[in-house]
């Protein structure tokens, strides 16, 4: 769970933090309702308004879990560790099937399908959504290390020092 914590962080960080060309940054504004929608089909408006419950659903499931893990102080559990860094590459290494199955998941009336040169499609091509993702899977794996680190540094701190007493034998 502390693994999907830190993914959603990430989420959060590299959403507010991507350099955003100028349309893609009015777009996620839009998300926001900083700014209105640009002109788009009423499929591409139907997606993007099912984008913005998601956002909200997403922040909503961050901020319970941020309250969730601030009192409940969570250990790490190496099985869910390892099967998460495992899985979060594969997710990226085939990409293209990845993104049309949570598509499939989470847009199940089919709105996602657009013609090449639709708004959505030339603004946020979907190489946006794979270094998106890449930086994203990756903060997630560094903040999750730094903190099982953290956590068990009475153990890194041991398993360091018989290390270095077996090198200087």
């Amino acid at each position: 769970m502390i693994f999907f914590y830190y993914l959603l962080i990430s989420f959060w960080t590299v959403l507010l933090l991507y350099p955003y060309n100028t349309a893609q940054n009015e777009l996620v504004q839009a998300i926001f309702h900083i700014t209105e929608y640009a002109p788009m089909t009423a499929a591409e408006l139907a997606h993007m308004r099912q984008v913005e419950w998601y956002f909200f659903a997403t922040f909503i499931i961050t901020c319970t879990l941020t309250l969730y893990l601030y009192y409940k102080k969570p250990q790490p559990r190496w099985r869910y560790t390892t099967l998460f860094i495992l899985l979060s590459p594969l997710a990226t290494i085939n990409f293209y099937e990845t993104w049309d199955w949570l598509h499939k998941i989470f847009f199940p009336q089919g709105n996602y399908f657009f013609p090449m040169d639709s708004y959505l499609i030339t603004t946020v091509p979907l190489n946006f959504f794979l270094r998106f993702s890449v930086t994203t899977f990756i903060l997630a794996t560094l903040l999750y290390t730094v903190w099982t680190l953290v956590y068990y540094k009475q153990w890194v701190y041991s398993f360091l020092s018989s290390l270095s007493s077996q090198w200087s034998k």
